[in-house]
């Protein structure tokens, strides 16, 4: 009888088939989990791409947003001051002009007071000249709007328009009054533009605690679509933003937010909107949460739209003045999942290709291994025959054999060799590394005040210099010097004067609080400080609060003509770099405003205005006249401490 083992298979035929089944099973097995995980890196990398995303549209809402509560800020912080009377109308509208100007646009200024006017300022990328939109008495149902000219004054009448609304019945001038507090206005539709706004708020009240008006700064939403829509993440991927009661903000693919019902415009709920996209996404949202303002962290979703899986993401946006937003972001699977698609074609016919070759493959191997085992077969078919010298097959196999070990055994030896050498390599590349460092810091720190050593700042001015070249923006430089410090090393000794030094360096260079700007000792008791992408009124600025900080140590100094303390004489240039100057002459011309501040008996500031850059030293002249600095007048033209004159 025969048993399984007795039936017999060519010695090819064992060495082929398990070979083809373990080639074949592996590219199988490989090709499905690669798409598996193909699949699951598709998902990482869309959540990752809409976290990214949804960051960007978080950072541009801070910054354009934030824009206009400090607008608002500002005005009440000039009504506080005594500088803006809001019952005198005419200076209000004197001060909302002035603050236009200065503004990049778009930007939206306004007052409402409460006898139901209204003026509101506009500096739009579209118009050169401001616009001007007014609710006045007697009839404070007229919008009228003007272009002003330079001065602001009215030029041209550009519309009239009866809305029969009083502002003071709307709903953002009624949520002002209710918070008594710098807040957000509910989003309202602009029926003169059309458009979706919403306002910045912060309510006027007199010692009497009796409402004034209302300073506000308009956003309009359409501008954030805007944004949205240049947003290009993935070739199918939208973004919008939604209020938590669900009507849209903006949406990346410019529809309007709001629909038009018997010529009226009314906001649109996202579940309601004509993208299948946001509507599917908003009601998915609605079923899952029955609250939106539950959702308090980034969440992901799946939906299916028409066999279409989207993936979105909805994140909270939320700020100080009590906004709250839903980002949401979304992209189609099918943006990747394309490429994955193809891949797995391809693998298929690796898989095909794959058997093919493993058949080859392990034919030619099941022939080189069966060879030799078929000569031994003979030699001992020899040796039975009685051919007792046939034993010289088997020794080349062991010979071969015997080199695999060697090989092995010196691979082994050779690997290591390797790997002790590399790691020397990488520890003394580390040593290297850390050496040049601390060498590089060394060579550019001065040991003394541990600042920037004048070779820091020559490196740095000329790079500046060159960058300022290019962008075509204001450099300026600050020179400082301690009055009478040789005095003061006289009096106190090297080693105490040192120690001043050390403080004051200290003290200036925490001024300044920009990764850009610089902090130099520049030789002996003088410093330098290098302001970039900064105009005259910001180094004239940084200037007094390094003087400020320096005599409010009170570092004692006797042998001083002009105080009893160590002070600092400082010179201010600002210039934006052209081809016609250079750094010697800026160094120059700032050290020559330090002298004059020498001159003019220490304790001071002495700037010197670039005439390179004559229409901005026209702009300041006009600043200086405005009312809103006149509590900063000092600043510019009178030494605080001791009464000296500033040299404008």
């Amino acid at each position: 009888m025969k048993t399984p083992l007795s039936k017999k298979l060519p010695l090819k035929l064992v060495l082929i088939i398990p070979f083809i089944v373990q080639i074949v099973g592996t590219v199988t097995l490989v090709g499905y989990l690669s798409y598996l995980t193909g699949r699951s890196a598709v998902e990482n990398l869309a959540n990752q791409l809409m976290t990214q995303t949804s960051n960007r549209v978080r950072d541009h809402l801070n910054h354009y947003l934030q824009i206009k509560q400090e607008t608002i800020a500002v005005n009440y912080k000039a009504f506080q001051e005594g500088h803006v009377d809001v019952t005198n109308l005419n200076e209000v509208r004197s001060h909302l002009w002035q603050q236009a100007t200065l503004a990049s646009p778009p930007f939206v200024t306004g007052f409402a007071n409460s006898k139901g006017e209204n003026v509101i300022y506009m500096s739009l990328p579209e118009e050169d000249n401001i616009i001007v939109r007014e609710i006045t008495l007697p009839d404070i149902f007229s919008n009228k709007f003007y272009r002003l000219d330079n001065r602001g004054q009215k030029e041209q009448l550009l519309s009239a328009k009866t809305v029969p609304l009083d502002i003071r019945t709307t709903d953002w001038y009624l949520q002002a009054r209710e918070k008594k507090k710098q807040t957000w206005s509910p989003i309202f539709i602009d029926q003169t533009v059309p458009t979706l706004v919403i306002n910045s708020l912060y309510p006027i009240y007199d010692q009497s605690n009796n409402l004034l008006g209302v300073f506000h700064s308009g956003v309009r939403l359409r501008s954030i679509g805007s944004f949205l829509s240049q947003l290009k993440f993935s070739p199918s991927g939208q973004t919008f933003i939604m209020e938590l009661n669900g009507n849209l903000v903006a949406t990346s693919t410019q529809d309007a937010p709001y629909r038009n019902q018997s010529n009226y415009l009314t906001p649109l709920n996202a579940k309601n909107s004509d993208n299948p996209i946001i509507s599917a996404i908003a009601s998915q949202l609605e079923q899952e949460y029955s609250n939106l303002s539950s959702i308090s962290e980034r969440i992901n979703l799946r939906v299916d739209v028409k066999n279409n899986i989207l993936f979105a993401q909805v994140e909270p946006y939320k700020d100080k003045y009590g906004l709250h937003w839903l980002l949401v972001t979304i992209i189609r699977r099918s943006d990747f999942m394309k490429e994955i698609d193809e891949n797995r074609k391809i693998t298929w016919l690796l898989c095909i290709g794959a058997f093919i070759l493993s058949i080859v493959v392990g034919i030619a191997i099941a022939h080189y291994i069966s060879q030799p085992i078929e000569r031994l077969n003979q030699a001992s078919s020899d040796i039975a025959s009685g051919k007792m010298t046939s034993t010289a097959i088997m020794t080349q196999i062991t010979e071969l054999q015997n080199l695999a070990n060697s090989f092995n055994f010196m691979a082994n030896q050779l690997e290591n060799a390797f790997e002790t050498l590399e790691n020397k390599v990488k520890e003394r590349t580390e040593e290297l590394t850390i050496a040049n460092e601390k060498l590089e810091l060394i060579a550019n720190l001065d040991g003394l005040t541990q600042i920037a050593n004048r070779r820091r700042f020559d490196e740095y001015l000329k790079s500046e210099w060159q960058r300022h070249l290019r962008e075509k923006q204001p450099l300026t430089l600050i020179l400082t010097d301690i009055d009478y410090f040789k005095r003061y090393n006289d009096h106190f000794g090297h080693q105490q004067g040192d120690e001043c030094l050390k403080k004051v360096a200290q003290t200036i260079a925490s001024i300044s609080h920009r990764s850009s700007d610089l902090t130099t000792r520049y030789g002996g008791e003088e410093f330098a400080v290098i302001l970039v992408n900064t105009n005259i009124q910001g180094g004239i600025t940084i200037a007094e609060q390094m003087r400020d900080a320096i005599a409010s140590l009170k570092i004692n100094h006797p042998r001083s003509e002009i105080a009893d303390h160590v002070t600092l004489s400082l010179g201010v240039f600002t210039v934006i770099p052209n081809h016609n100057n250079t750094i010697e002459d800026f160094i120059k011309t700032t050290d020559k405003a330090l002298y004059l501040a020498k001159s003019k008996g220490r304790n001071c500031i002495h700037f010197i205005q670039s005439d390179s850059n004559q229409e901005k030293k026209d702009k300041l002249s006009d600043y200086l006249l405005t009312s809103e600095i006149d509590d900063h007048e000092d600043l510019f033209d009178r030494d605080k401490d001791t009464g000296n004159e500033i040299n404008l």
